[in-house]
């Protein structure tokens, strides 16, 4: 049942990187303008930068990216023979795609400097959530194979030491 779950959570949380930074986590819109001109171009309210150069564009593509191998994680997950072995595997890819998801609006690109913008406010957090939530799934998955994998390995050594 729990492996259902984790199935299940890696594929909804894969859908809300995918789409959700497309759609009600969006950036900023690369076309806006956010009021007054200059004469090298239209001002905004980051402060004269154009929009083109906003660091948080990339956000969807790379969001996008990392929904994808989260999905397919989910999917090898639910679909593998051996739970041991794939439970362990997608533990340790959800803990490096949580580092990441953090990463993304954090390190990786960054959001605008201007705090009132949608992607300092509402992207920026969500996506910290987010993965901060995969991370953790993915490390109490990781931890629990371990533990499930060392408990069958010494019921096995003491099968083979009272023979």
């Amino acid at each position: 049942m729990r492996k259902k779950i984790t199935g299940i959570l890696n594929m909804i949380l894969a859908v809300v990187l995918a789409v959700g930074t497309r759609t009600f986590l969006h950036v900023c819109k690369g076309g806006m303008s956010m009021g007054g001109d200059s004469a090298m171009g239209s001002e905004n309210a980051m402060g004269g930068m154009d929009m083109s150069q906003a660091p948080c564009l990339g956000i969807p593509h790379a969001s996008l990216i990392v929904g994808i191998v989260l999905a397919l994680t989910g999917i090898v997950f639910l679909a593998s023979g051996n739970k041991k072995v794939a439970g362990l595997a997608s533990g340790i890819a959800n803990v490096i795609l949580g580092v990441v998801t953090v990463g993304i609006p954090t390190f990786i690109f960054g959001v605008c400097s201007a705090p009132h913008m949608h992607c300092h406010m509402v992207t920026r957090p969500a996506l910290i959530i987010v993965g901060a939530v995969v991370f953790v799934t993915g490390a109490v998955n990781a931890v629990v194979e371990l533990r499930s994998s060392d408990a069958v390995e010494t019921e096995a050594e003491a099968k083979l030491a009272t023979n």
